[in-house]
Protein backbone atom coordinates (compact mmCIF):
# COMPACT_ATOMS: atom_id res chain seq x y z
CA UNK A 1 0.00 0.00 0.00
CA UNK A 2 1.60 3.69 -1.13
CA UNK A 3 1.52 6.16 1.41
CA UNK A 4 0.43 9.50 0.11
CA UNK A 5 1.84 13.21 1.28
CA UNK A 6 0.72 16.38 0.50
CA UNK A 7 2.81 19.58 0.32
CA UNK A 8 2.50 23.11 -0.13
CA UNK A 9 4.28 24.72 -2.96
CA UNK A 10 4.66 28.46 -2.44
CA UNK A 11 4.41 30.38 -5.68
CA UNK A 12 3.05 33.35 -4.39
CA UNK A 13 5.43 36.71 -4.76
CA UNK A 14 5.88 38.70 -1.47
CA UNK A 15 3.89 42.41 -1.52
CA UNK A 16 5.82 45.23 -0.52
CA UNK A 17 3.38 47.77 1.42
CA UNK A 18 3.93 50.54 3.08
CA UNK A 19 7.63 51.85 1.81
CA UNK A 20 9.31 54.54 3.39
CA UNK A 21 12.55 55.80 3.79
CA UNK A 22 13.87 59.46 5.48
CA UNK A 23 17.80 60.61 5.01
CA UNK A 24 19.70 62.41 7.41
CA UNK A 25 22.62 63.69 6.49
CA UNK A 26 24.46 60.20 5.02
CA UNK A 27 21.87 58.37 7.03
CA UNK A 28 19.07 56.32 5.38
CA UNK A 29 16.39 54.89 7.62
CA UNK A 30 14.32 52.39 5.39
CA UNK A 31 10.64 50.53 6.95
CA UNK A 32 8.76 48.61 4.92
CA UNK A 33 5.88 46.02 5.73
CA UNK A 34 5.67 42.53 3.50
CA UNK A 35 2.90 40.40 2.99
CA UNK A 36 3.86 36.84 2.97
CA UNK A 37 3.60 33.76 4.91
CA UNK A 38 7.40 32.99 4.71
CA UNK A 39 9.67 36.37 4.45
CA UNK A 40 13.44 35.88 4.12
CA UNK A 41 15.37 38.99 2.92
CA UNK A 42 15.15 42.78 2.08
CA UNK A 43 17.98 43.93 0.46
CA UNK A 44 18.71 46.55 -2.42
CA UNK A 45 20.61 47.35 -5.06
CA UNK A 46 22.31 50.54 -5.54
CA UNK A 47 23.23 51.84 -9.52
CA UNK A 48 25.39 54.55 -8.02
CA UNK A 49 28.52 55.21 -9.87
CA UNK A 50 29.00 51.44 -10.19
CA UNK A 51 29.39 51.68 -14.02
CA UNK A 52 26.09 49.27 -14.47
CA UNK A 53 26.93 47.35 -11.93
CA UNK A 54 24.75 47.75 -8.92
CA UNK A 55 26.15 47.39 -5.21
CA UNK A 56 23.92 44.90 -3.57
CA UNK A 57 22.36 45.67 0.64
CA UNK A 58 20.82 43.92 2.55
CA UNK A 59 18.60 45.60 4.78
CA UNK A 60 17.19 42.71 6.83
CA UNK A 61 17.72 38.66 6.65
CA UNK A 62 16.05 35.99 8.13
CA UNK A 63 13.01 37.88 9.05
CA UNK A 64 11.37 36.67 11.87
CA UNK A 65 8.18 39.00 10.88
CA UNK A 66 6.47 40.71 8.14
CA UNK A 67 8.11 44.37 8.79
CA UNK A 68 11.65 45.51 8.36
CA UNK A 69 13.48 48.77 9.67
CA UNK A 70 17.10 49.37 8.79
CA UNK A 71 19.78 52.31 8.43
CA UNK A 72 22.52 52.18 5.98
CA UNK A 73 25.02 55.26 5.10
CA UNK A 74 25.04 55.87 1.60
CA UNK A 75 27.17 58.47 -0.54
CA UNK A 76 26.18 62.07 -1.38
CA UNK A 77 24.02 62.22 -4.91
CA UNK A 78 21.21 60.32 -6.59
CA UNK A 79 20.78 56.66 -6.04
CA UNK A 80 18.52 54.30 -8.02
CA UNK A 81 17.93 51.80 -6.41
CA UNK A 82 15.95 48.21 -6.70
CA UNK A 83 14.49 47.22 -3.56
CA UNK A 84 13.83 43.82 -3.83
CA UNK A 85 12.10 41.46 -0.69
CA UNK A 86 12.57 37.45 -1.27
CA UNK A 87 10.28 34.91 0.49
CA UNK A 88 12.39 31.45 1.51
CA UNK A 89 10.82 29.47 -1.88
CA UNK A 90 12.53 32.24 -3.77
CA UNK A 91 10.27 33.96 -5.13
CA UNK A 92 10.61 37.91 -4.90
CA UNK A 93 8.67 41.25 -5.52
CA UNK A 94 10.84 44.29 -6.75
CA UNK A 95 10.36 48.31 -5.98
CA UNK A 96 12.25 50.70 -7.93
CA UNK A 97 12.85 54.47 -6.63
CA UNK A 98 15.30 56.79 -6.37
CA UNK A 99 17.03 58.10 -3.29
CA UNK A 100 18.18 61.45 -3.00
CA UNK A 101 21.50 61.99 -0.10
CA UNK A 102 22.05 66.05 -0.13
CA UNK A 103 25.42 67.24 -0.35
CA UNK A 104 26.00 69.08 3.19
CA UNK A 105 29.42 70.37 2.93
CA UNK A 106 32.06 73.01 1.13
CA UNK A 107 33.28 72.45 -2.46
Amino acid sequence: KSKINEFYVDAQKPIIRNYSYRVSGKSVSFSLDVTDTNPENVYFLDFFEHNNEPKKSILCSKMKSSSCKAKKTMAEGDHPIILIVEDKAGNTAEKMTSIIVPFNGPR
